[in-house]
């Protein structure tokens, strides 16, 4: 969909018309500074670079949302209460500033992908579900949320479809490679932490800035696969002119995928190690261009991974962690059930499984209200557990319990548009893009098993995803000259 179509002088022309404006504008914000305290006046000043830079390029915004939206839980832990939103004033700015290109340019274009209509029934679905929902507030900042993840994606799709591919995906990898950083840190240099998350005397699980290890995790296993797939892409097609250049590229966004794997390791998640591992084993079946040999690689890693274990090179550990996956399957009914230091974990998750499945069966069409699972779990919840976690801890059944059948009919119905979009373009793609597929496809595919469970959409890693999505639309598209290599129009 195309909205106008004239040609119009670029932003550039309109502010040279503007200049005087502009400088009295800087001198009274200069003023300003002078007359405000320095780390509001520093605030300011950094705002204001902000805004001018999405001006000259809204994607530059989009890049600041990647980088600090995850930063929200760290300020919502230091300052408890206070209205601190990052990623959601940085969000806003991007779709601000695209919408003033367009207005400049007199070209408004947003083009629909194909996992739009299922992404806009799902929150169709959510919205329906509020209805005579105990908290209805906490439902509309849901669908906010898969609203924003939908925006993304569209202005992404828009911006991208012929430029500037580069500022979304360094954003991405350099947000992992940042937490990852944050993580390695929080694991084995800083000697302190939070007394649940130590392992032994001076190490602790990372967790970033998401303030828990096994959301922290997740994101990991959501930038890892991305920083590989781009890596073998564009050293694959490292070929002259651009040979060196495209070699550096994936030589940054391999170092990023290693930091990224690092970061993973350290976050001691059970969910977020098996979803990788499920990742990395799906995007060997179809790195190779034959499905035979991508079947191959994969039964090769698996059969390498189970010799590691079973020579004992892993840490202790990281074994333990592991056996403890298959309590999971073993665990049926947790009422009265015994509970110890050692299973109080896995009892408590599985306790809110149970209270989401009495949740659908209880209004099994519409559920309770999206987002408002936490709201209900008074009326559901088991004996002795008493305090919600705020999730069902399992994306599936706390859909079901929120939006219903029919809500988890179209949660599932997006995601499996999103894999046939993500399967067509990486049998249709040559070269960055190609490996951006199949990187794409990893991210995928890590997401629908950790959120067996976990709860991945938490601290603005929606926009994350939404940005991500508007990349799959973006090399997904029939037409285009997208470089992978630019950074500006």
């Amino acid at each position: 969909m195309a909205l106008g179509s004239r040609a119009a002088k670029p932003l550039s022309a309109y502010l040279s018309r503007h200049a005087l404006g502009l400088l009295t504008l800087g001198g009274g914000v200069a003023t300003l500074l002078a007359l405000t305290p320095l780390p509001l006046g520093m605030l300011i000043l950094a705002g204001g670079i902000a805004i001018a830079i999405a001006l000259f390029e809204p994607l530059a915004a989009l890049a600041l949302a990647l980088l600090f939206g995850p930063a929200r839980a760290l300020l919502a832990a230091a300052w408890p209460g206070a209205p601190i939103f990052p990623g959601q004033v940085l969000f806003g700015l991007f779709a601000l500033a695209w919408l003033l290109h367009g207005l400049f340019r007199r070209t408004l274009r947003l083009r629909m992908p194909a996992f739009t209509v299922p992404a806009l029934l799902y929150v169709g679905v959510g919205a329906l579900s509020l209805w005579g929902a105990a908290d209805p507030l906490s439902g509309l900042f849901e669908l906010i949320k898969w609203l924003q993840l939908v925006a993304v994606a569209l202005l992404v799709f828009d911006c991208c479809r012929r430029r500037h591919v580069g500022w979304v995906l360094t954003a991405a990898l350099a947000s992992g490679a940042l937490q990852a950083a944050v993580g390695l840190w929080e694991f084995g240099l800083r000697s302190s932490g939070p007394e649940a998350f130590e392992l032994v005397p001076g190490l602790f699980r990372a967790y970033g800035t998401f303030e828990q290890p096994n959301p922290f995790g997740g994101f990991m296993g959501l930038c890892w696969p991305l920083g590989i797939g781009l890596s073998v892409g564009l050293l694959s097609a490292a070929r002259k002119p651009a040979k060196a250049r495209r070699t550096s590229l994936g030589v940054l966004a391999l170092a990023a995928a290693v930091l990224a794997m690092g970061g993973l390791v350290v976050s001691y998640s059970r969910g977020a190690w098996i979803g990788s591992l499920v990742a990395a084993g799906v995007m060997g079946v179809f790195w190779p261009r034959r499905q035979g040999w991508g079947i191959v690689v994969a039964m090769l890693g698996l059969a390498a991974v189970f010799v590691v274990a079973r020579v004992g090179a892993l840490p202790e550990d990281i074994v333990e962690r592991f056996d403890s996956v298959a309590e999971f399957t073993r665990v049926q009914d947790v009422r009265g059930a015994a509970i110890d230091a050692e299973n109080y974990s896995l009892i408590e998750r599985v306790a809110h499984w149970q209270a989401a499945s009495r949740m659908a069966s209880a209004r099994p069409w519409l559920g309770v209200g999206l987002g408002n699972f936490q709201a209900a779990y008074p009326d559901y919840r088991l004996h002795n557990w008493e305090h919600a976690l705020g999730h069902a801890h399992n994306v599936y059944l706390n859909a079901a319990a929120e939006t219903g059948l029919l809500g988890l009919g179209a949660y599932l119905l997006l995601w499996g548009s999103v894999f046939a979009v993500t399967l067509r373009a990486l049998g249709g793609s040559t070269g960055w893009r190609r490996g951006v597929a199949l990187g794409l496809l990893g991210v995928w595919t890590h997401m629908t098993v950790h959120n067996l469970v976990d709860y991945l959409f938490v601290n603005n890693v929606h926009l994350y995803l939404g940005a991500l999505l508007g990349v799959l639309a973006v090399i997904a598209a029939p037409t285009g000259k997208t470089n992978v290599s630019q950074a500006s129009g």
